[in-house]
């Protein structure tokens, strides 16, 4: 027995390729698929990714990985705060003196630099800025190719030092792709 399927669910959308013609459809189509890689290409770009950072071979860091340079730029700004197994994980394409700020930071927090897989600065005391004070700006002393800002009193309640390992576990969204 042959089961025959009614055309008239498909005569809506003949009628508006009929309307509109083939190219209109075409041109459409071809719109909507730009429109939705645009969404993605920006979202990838401006997405913090995931991944766990572990130092000294125990202590581990649950981290949003900044790797573009929008999420670099945003960092924790405007945060009210962090866990105290949580970070922000910093990645560069090369180990440099990169400065940072402490704009819109409403909480201190501190900053291990890491290079080639071992810690190679450590920044304390990091407080946000005073009502009308510019932000306050911190670099390394050594070149680093990632910065690791964890909070305040993380590095001493841990025993974090210089050459210590650091090893990361990341997604690595956020432009790096």
């Amino acid at each position: 027995m042959t089961t025959r399927h009614s055309d008239d669910s498909y005569r809506p959308i003949l009628s508006s390729i009929r309307t509109v013609g083939w190219r209109g459809t075409i041109a459409v189509a071809t719109l909507a698929v730009l429109a939705v890689a645009t969404l993605l290409l920006r979202w990838q770009q401006h997405g913090f990714g995931h991944g766990q950072v572990i130092l000294n071979g125990v202590v581990t860091v649950n981290v949003e990985v900044a790797a573009s340079d929008s999420t670099r730029q945003r960092g924790l700004s405007g945060r009210a705060g962090l866990p105290e197994d949580a970070g922000v994980l910093f990645l560069f394409s090369e180990p440099k003196k990169y400065a940072f700020w402490m704009k819109d930071m409403r909480f201190p927090i501190e900053a291990i630099w890491i290079r080639d897989g071992q810690v190679v600065d450590l920044s304390y005391g990091l407080l946000p800025p005073s009502e009308g004070e510019p932000p306050q700006v911190f670099t390394p002393l050594e070149p680093a190719g990632a910065v690791l800002e964890v909070p305040a009193g993380f590095i001493e309640r841990h025993d974090i030092r210089l050459g210590q390992s650091a090893t990361a576990d990341v997604d690595r969204l956020g432009g790096l792709r």
